[in-house]
């Protein structure tokens, strides 16, 4: 198990087998993985140079915390729940990596990075925006709740639904949903 209360860098592979109570910022060279559950025990910042960060247990915390990663080209994955207990603050991604979340996400906002987001696990909840700045695939009937949902390129349903509870601010395509439902206003700025 990891608690980690002051700032981790220059190291070129962070892994860590148990859980991890983040309290702190880490940078890496290469790969950041985590296998067991963590848990931010404040804000925090990770960082890797073209690498992944793989979280392949849960996210949480015990009350709000933000999280922003920056992966370059590496992409993240989240292979769990991300803020199933308490929501997480702002969830900020950066990079042109794929983004993965394979299972339920809550925050109180959600941005991603340039690259694909694929949402696997069914939703993302937050009390705020969410803006995916890259393409987006669905591999699952997806609901997207909050204030303004923002796409700000495509969107392959890869065949499932998509439910929007909130605003849409359609800035790129929608295909191969299907079925296509918005609760709030909708500002149709692609197909």
């Amino acid at each position: 198990n990891a608690d980690v209360d002051g700032d981790i860098s220059n190291v070129n592979v962070l892994s860590v087998s148990g859980t991890s109570n983040l309290g702190a910022n880490i940078t890496t060279t290469g790969t950041q993985t985590y296998n067991g559950a963590v848990t931010l025990g404040a804000d925090t910042s990770l960082t890797t140079t073209n690498s992944l960060a793989w979280f392949k247990s849960t996210v949480g915390n015990s009350s709000a915390r933000a999280l922003t990663i920056s992966s370059g080209t590496g992409g993240v994955t989240f292979a769990n729940t991300v803020g199933a207990s308490t929501a997480l603050g702002a969830i900020s991604i950066s990079g042109s990596g794929t983004t993965t979340f394979s299972g339920a996400v809550t925050a109180a906002s959600l941005s991603s990075g340039t690259g694909t987001t694929a949402i696997n696990g069914g939703s993302v909840t937050t009390t705020g925006t969410q803006t995916y700045n890259g393409a987006v695939t669905l591999g699952a009937d997806t609901t997207l709740s909050g204030t303004t949902i923002n796409t700000g390129s495509t969107v392959d349903g890869g065949g499932y639904s998509l439910t929007v509870t909130g605003n849409a601010d359609v800035d790129g395509d929608i295909s191969n949903v299907n079925v296509l439902s918005v609760s709030g206003t909708s500002n149709l700025g692609a197909n």
